[in-house]
């Protein structure tokens, strides 16, 4: 079985590639892939349990590269039905710290115009420390926060290929989950700026939807180099000075 609750009210049933909704008390299954799959399905109020995209893809790409497995996740939200034209989720299920969402829309707009992946659905689901560890303890056995889990749609992609759908359904890059509160304390000790950390940790988590990886220094290597030309260009277009996430790990 793929994993069960992590941020939400009811455990996964075995048919781990469905959603599992409990709507006027009664259990619907309905099948997708990602966030935003549900978003663009979903009425409000309902209680869900969501099979990441990971669970499609059988990967799930994590902050220092690792693989973990297929997995399940749980945003407890209720969603309005307005998303059925939009290819971008940006959702923040915390409280401890703000988030400037159109700020940080602008941003991930950006950086996926520099990669060429536009036309490809993207959900950020911004979470605190309490979710982001239990993810980080669940996925990599390591029981403290992180900053950025990402969860790609299509499996096994060489570092900067493009994913080949086969139609309008697989026209997804998958899911990146924010630490926001982690991101926000490791800003606070570092004397750096908040907002241009969170478009740097986006950055590095689209790449990892993009087959990027860091678990060796070649890796690392051809990670790096990709973002720094992705925010080579955000620094020309927003007058900012933006380094890497990995720019010191070798």
């Amino acid at each position: 079985l793929y994993v069960s609750i992590i941020l939400g009210f009811q455990a996964l049933t075995p048919e781990c590639n469905y959603l599992n909704l409990k709507e006027l008390g009664s259990p619907i299954q309905m099948e997708t892939k990602s966030v935003l799959s549900y978003l663009k399905l979903a009425q409000p109020k309902s209680e869900v349990v969501w099979i990441s995209a990971a669970s499609a893809a059988g990967q799930c790409l994590v902050s220092n590269g690792a693989s973990i497995g297929k997995t399940g996740i749980l945003p407890p939200a209720a969603y309005s039905s307005s998303f059925n034209e939009m290819s971008l989720i940006i959702r923040n299920l915390q409280r401890a710290v703000s988030v400037r969402r159109a700020l940080l829309r602008k941003r991930v707009d950006q950086i996926r115009h520099i990669l060429g992946v536009q036309q490809f659905d993207l959900a950020i689901i911004c979470i605190s420390n309490h979710h982001i560890q239990r993810l980080n303890r669940t996925y990599r056995s390591k029981n403290i926060p992180t900053d950025v889990l990402s969860f790609p749609f299509h499996e096994n992609l060489k570092p900067g290929e493009l994913p080949k759908a086969c139609g309008r359904d697989e026209l997804n890059l998958g899911d990146i989950f924010l630490g926001v509160e982690y991101i926000h304390q490791q800003c606070e000790e570092n004397k750096e700026d908040y907002s241009s950390i969170l478009t740097v940790t986006v950055a590095h988590g689209l790449c990892h939807l993009l087959g990027y990886r860091h678990n060796t220094e070649e890796e690392w290597q051809q990670m790096y180099e990709r973002e720094t030309q992705i925010l080579q260009e955000i620094n020309r277009l927003s007058g900012t000075n933006l380094q890497p996430l990995t720019k010191n790990l070798f």
